[in-house]
């Protein structure tokens, strides 16, 4: 659902925006949003589990787990990447127009949530998350870079689109992969410590971004660093399976 929001999201505001100011849209998002606050007060509250930071330490000692972390790390860089220069990018570079901009977006919006859920559904899923992360990296990286040759909308539709078939892998293999790395009741614990890890990826993503001239060397050098993630993780071993607790 938070994907079919970060893709209606961005077209609703095109098509509210050319009528209203900027300051009047935030209001217009705000009053949106009401509804949904309501409905929180409905949900039931979860008896808090005891916090015991040595039995973290000891989910995130494996090697398997400091993997998908790093691999977190590395495709979060991206994301940072995302944040600061793909409007600027499609404005300056593509040229697009703010109503296209949100096409591109709720095409992408869609694109992931549809993917995610047919890939979710797939039986043996949980057996090629191996499989689903390198095609996450090297989808991801190739179309990162594929920015270079960018300059209209009908490409930059067509590359983004391409580019989030690696963020569906990737997104879907990572939530798997924590699950059944994490005893059950520390599942929550362990999601926390990775979107943390995201967090921490997709600020220094945008910091290097914002060193960086022009606005499509940021996903060149994400997508360079996806491609040599992939590369590496070739030769690892990774066994995502969940061990006796």
């Amino acid at each position: 659902m938070g994907n079919l929001g970060y893709g209606v999201g961005p077209l609703l505001g095109s098509l509210i925006l050319p009528a209203t100011t900027l300051p009047d849209l935030f209001v217009i998002i705000f009053l949106m949003s009401l509804p949904f606050l309501g409905l929180s007060f409905f949900l039931l509250d979860i008896k808090p589990e005891p916090f015991n930071f040595h039995l973290y330490w000891k989910d995130f000692s494996r090697f398997e787990v400091l993997v998908v972390a790093a691999i977190t790390f590395l495709v979060s860089l991206h994301f940072g990447a995302e944040r600061t220069t793909l409007t600027l990018f499609l404005k300056y570079n593509a040229r697009v127009s703010e109503h296209q901009m949100g096409v591109i977006f709720f095409c992408v919006g869609i694109t992931l949530a549809t993917i995610i859920f047919s890939l979710g559904s797939l039986r043996n899923i949980h057996a090629n998350l191996k499989m689903l992360f390198f095609i996450g990296l090297l989808l991801s990286g190739i179309f990162n870079i594929g920015m270079l040759f960018v300059d209209n909308f009908s490409k930059a539709l067509t590359i983004r689109l391409l580019h989030v078939i690696g963020d569906s892998a990737y997104l879907l293999a990572q939530r798997i992969a924590i699950s059944r790395l994490s005893p059950a009741h520390r599942v929550g614990g362990n999601i926390g410590i990775f979107d943390t890890t995201t967090t921490i990826g997709t600020f220094v993503g945008a910091f290097i971004s914002g060193l960086l001239p022009g606005y499509v060397y940021p996903f060149v050098l994400t997508g360079v660093l996806s491609l040599v993630g992939a590369a590496v993780l070739i030769f690892i071993k990774l066994t995502l399976e969940p061990r006796d607790r």
